[in-house]
């Protein structure tokens, strides 16, 4: 890359032009790094106007909407089940703590996907085991 004269040294004048040709065409790490993340970018853009990607906001908004809405057709099954006040009193009690172990169950998937942990069904792995 470096021109050499007869004699065996180096022409200076001719290889600082040299080596600044050869700089710019060696691609460095910092410009690779930058290249490939616009590639991801771009890639993650085109797979979003797919409708191949959605955002976590609208998976969170959509799983909340549906479990509220949940909740609140079971919130009525006690008194839809019978008249006697005492087993309604049980039906609902054992209702209410279904709906805040499933709470807890999605609050936990929420923060493990925001957090970017992989998201799993723990309860799954204990009721295998038993």
């Amino acid at each position: 890359m470096i021109p050499v004269l007869p004699s065996g040294r180096i022409d200076e004048f001719a290889a600082t032009p040299a080596y600044v040709t050869f700089i710019k065409r060696t691609p460095d790490e910092a410009m690779k790094r930058v290249r490939e993340a616009r590639a991801k970018e771009i890639e993650l853009r085109v797979a979003k106007e797919r409708r191949e990607l959605i955002s976590l906001e609208d998976v969170n908004y959509a799983v909340g909407m549906i479990a509220s809405k949940f909740c609140g057709e079971l919130a009525g099954v006690a008194a839809a089940s019978t008249r006697d006040l005492g087993l309604r009193e049980i039906i609902q009690t054992n209702l209410s703590a279904a709906i805040l172990r499933f709470k807890a169950s999605l609050d936990a998937v929420t923060d493990d996907a925001k957090a970017g942990r992989p998201i799993g069904d723990d309860d799954a792995e204990d009721e295998d085991e038993d």
